[in-house]
């Protein structure tokens, strides 16, 4: 028996693409699936924030903006989640997919702290990457480590049998 590492078809995202790459899926799927209560509870930044894919080159290289910028996105997020949880809003809107899994990496990502505020998790606070999401469209691949290969993907497993019984 043995393991073999398969790859995902995603494209591997670092922690800040990925959180505000899962922000900008749910926010495409709200506005293609209610287009008018995405308008009335989106904030007006959003629109240029999170308009297109982000690419590592246009993010801000320091450790403090970079943080500072997945927090951002985390308030975006939480708040984003609060108004599809609101008694008011429609119940089917947050049981879109692309919804939950912003729920699900928001609850991976991020913390409150003691004052309510919404903090980045420090990268050893997050799940292992067995647990972690790593792409928010392919909510099924993990971020995988075999000897020194480090993949994004699943792993398979192969069972091999010698018994000449089986053999036809």
């Amino acid at each position: 028996t043995d393991r073999a590492h398969v790859l995902a078809a995603i494209r591997s995202l670092n922690r800040l693409e990925f959180v505000i790459e899962t922000l900008r899926a749910a926010l495409n799927t709200l506005a293609a699936a209610s287009p008018d209560w995405l308008t009335n509870h989106a904030g007006a930044a959003w629109f240029d924030r999170y308009a297109t894919r982000p690419e590592d080159y246009w993010l801000p290289s320091g450790r403090a903006k970079r943080t500072e910028l997945a927090e951002q996105a985390g308030r975006d997020g939480m708040r984003l989640l609060a108004d599809v949880q609101a008694p008011e809003a429609p119940g089917w809107l947050r049981e879109l997919p692309a919804v939950q899994t912003l729920r699900r990496a928001w609850v991976q990502q991020y913390v409150l702290d003691d004052g309510g505020e919404v903090r980045w998790r420090d990268p050893k606070d997050c799940p292992p990457g067995a647990l972690r999401l790593v792409s928010p469209h392919d909510t099924e691949a993990r971020a995988s480590i075999k000897r020194d290969i480090k993949w994004d993907g699943y792993k398979i497993h192969l069972t091999e049998s010698c018994d000449p019984d089986t053999a036809t």
